[in-house]
């Protein structure tokens, strides 16, 4: 069985660890990269569009 300051402790831990998973959720929502889409292959010139595949 736990001690009273051992669940304290306990409880404290949680609690940290709560408020480090919202900062990091924060974070990664905030830093996603948003990349505009991929140009319409026949929007490229020839000279620089992607040579058709041999499958």
């Amino acid at each position: 069985m736990l001690g009273k300051a051992q669940l304290e402790q306990s409880e404290s831990a949680l609690e940290v660890l709560g408020k480090a998973s919202e900062l990091l959720s924060a974070l990664a929502k905030s830093s996603q990269i948003r990349t505009p889409p991929l140009p319409d292959q026949q929007a490229i010139p020839a000279t620089f569009r992607k040579p058709p595949s041999n499958e």
